[in-house]
């Protein structure tokens, strides 16, 4: 778990409160921007530019960098890697930031462990505040995931080799929609 080894990441920080207007064209992340492994900007919401431009640029996304979301039934736990096209977002207080060590985590690998049925039967058993009808993760929270920890080399190869999988899925599936019998059945 993280709060094992806390060598593992860099930072951890929760989302910020936002501003919000209507007028402006700068935006922060939301936790419907955030799906499994995928950032959807189409979800986004508006910001105030002057106080989006106030906010510290170490809580900003940078590549490699991990967004989970932190609150909601049916939302909560869905973690996403931030590639290049997703760095210099900021995000809202539904999300935690998790900023990994890249000499000891990888955070695809990461990202994939949490995301698959063994990470999210812990977010479900682990999330607080149930009463309330408002479910957390929370920072405290997500430090007492467990996950097994292989060297480096072993995290990317098993990344590198679900993230082929799922491109062939994809390509199957694009294939598949476009045999004539597939359309027929749908």
């Amino acid at each position: 778990s993280l709060s094992q080894n806390e060598n593992l990441y860099i930072d951890l920080f929760r989302g910020k409160s936002p501003k919000y207007n209507k007028l402006s064209d700068k935006i922060i992340l939301n936790q419907k921007c955030n799906r499994w492994n995928e950032i959807v900007l189409e979800y986004a919401k508006t910001v105030n530019e002057e106080w989006l431009n106030s906010i510290n640029k170490k809580f900003f996304t940078q590549v490699n960098d991990i967004l989970i979301n932190s609150t909601g039934e049916g939302t909560i736990g869905r973690a996403s890697n931030i590639y290049e096209e997703y760095s210099g977002y900021l995000y809202d207080s539904h999300l935690l930031l998790l900023r990994v060590n890249k000499k000891l985590l990888n955070s695809e690998y990461f990202v994939y462990l949490f995301n698959s049925s063994y990470g999210q039967a812990q977010v479900n058993q682990i999330k607080s505040a149930q009463a309330t009808k408002q479910t957390e993760l929370g920072i405290n929270n997500l430090k007492k995931i467990l996950f097994p920890l292989p060297p480096l080399k072993i995290q990317e190869k098993i990344a590198n080799e679900i993230t082929k999988r799922k491109e062939q899925i994809k390509k199957l599936k694009n294939e598949a929609q476009k045999n004539p019998y597939y359309r027929q059945r749908t």
